[in-house]
């Protein structure tokens, strides 16, 4: 297999192949980013073994308009079977200030398919929803989004959402991305069906926002919803980091700052919760506030103060006998460690690098 460090190199390629057109049946084979998954969503390929797409414009389209090639939009919703999706470097230039920022068309979110990788690696890129939202997964099954930026410019429970997912989803693994007021939740995945989804949410900064991230619903059963939340930065945040509800969440290695609740576990939920960072809050963690009870187990986490938590072990499985996982022992150098976990959340000017 042929690798490629940067963007810059891959469209040169492109240029000598006759354009996007011919740069379609390049074949994404492996990229070693797949080597940092983690948790339950392990097994996660996105778009591997796919056709190579790249967002050349910041131009996006309505359903019912004309579909315009080049843009984020034809890349998630008009392509075929598996896709990795990059953005050119000369559009999405990562050395600007202010980043290349694509305005997502009112009223449609951006629907995204089954085998699919977005990849903002190499570039620089801002999303912005109009307030119903950015991403759309519906029934979508192995999905990786990675490395971008997203806002919709205000926080507010009538919105919709930064990421959106429902149905039969499988594995989907959200990671290195920077959300700031992302409307009504910044991720939330309800109604799931199937079993098991599974779904890692790792390395990502989300700040200035109030109702983070709602995981599951009362209609579900425990184990059709599984997720891993690691190595995130919640900050300037207000609860629902996350909010649990017939779901079973192993989160660990975050660090939390400036928040009102951290984690809301509700209806039977199992929250596992260890090795986390929790500085300027009023509650750790909850169990009683749904129609019935949820189960938290609190496991060598660092809290300032008095901060108070709420636990309710019984009923939390161990995620140690789901998935082999490494953690971070945060007592050993907790500011070294803390300040390590802020370094890796959240977008980074780094080489997109694949083979083909």
């Amino acid at each position: 297999m042929r690798i490629f460090n940067t963007i810059t190199t891959a469209i040169l390629i492109f240029t000598m192949m006759g354009g996007l057109a011919s740069a379609q049946t390049q074949t994404v084979q492996y990229s070693s980013m797949l080597n940092d998954l983690r948790g339950y969503a392990q097994g996660t390929t996105g778009g591997r073994g796919g056709q190579l797409y790249t967002v050349t414009t910041l131009s996006d389209y309505s359903d019912g308009q004309t579909p315009i090639q080049g843009s984020l939009r034809y890349g998630v919703e008009e392509l075929s079977g598996a896709r990795w999706i990059v953005f050119d470097a000369a559009v999405f230039d990562s050395s600007y200030l202010t980043p290349a920022t694509i305005n997502v068309a009112a009223n449609d979110p951006l629907r995204i398919e089954s085998n699919t990788t977005i990849d903002g690696r190499g570039a620089k890129v801002r999303i912005v929803g109009d307030g119903t939202g950015i991403f759309f997964l519906g029934n979508a099954e192995n999905v990786i989004i990675h490395n971008l930026i997203m806002t919709q410019n205000e926080y507010d429970n009538s919105l919709g959402d930064c990421i959106t997912g429902w149905g039969d989803l499988r594995l989907i693994w959200i990671s290195q991305n920077t959300f700031s007021e992302c409307g009504d939740g910044v991720i939330d995945i309800t109604n799931v069906s199937g079993a098991p989804n599974k779904v890692t949410i790792s390395n990502n900064h989300i700040s200035d926002h109030r109702k983070v991230m709602l995981l599951g619903n009362v209609n579900d059963p425990t184990d059709n919803l599984q997720v891993s939340i690691y190595e995130n930065v919640f900050e300037d945040t207000f609860s629902r980091q996350p909010l649990a509800t017939k779901s079973r969440v192993h989160v660990f290695n975050n660090v939390y700052k400036n928040f009102s609740l951290a984690v809301d576990s509700r209806d039977g939920a199992e929250a596992w919760i260890e090795e986390n960072v929790f500085r300027v809050g009023n509650q750790v963690s909850e169990t009683g506030n749904g129609t019935a009870p949820g189960f938290v187990r609190l496991e060598d986490n660092l809290i300032d103060g008095s901060i108070p938590a709420t636990e309710n072990p019984s009923g939390v499985n161990d995620p140690f006998y789901a998935y082999p996982y490494h953690i971070r022992k945060l007592r050993n150098s907790a500011s070294v460690w803390e300040q390590r976990i802020r370094d890796l959340a959240g977008w980074k000017d780094e080489p997109l690098e694949l083979a083909y």
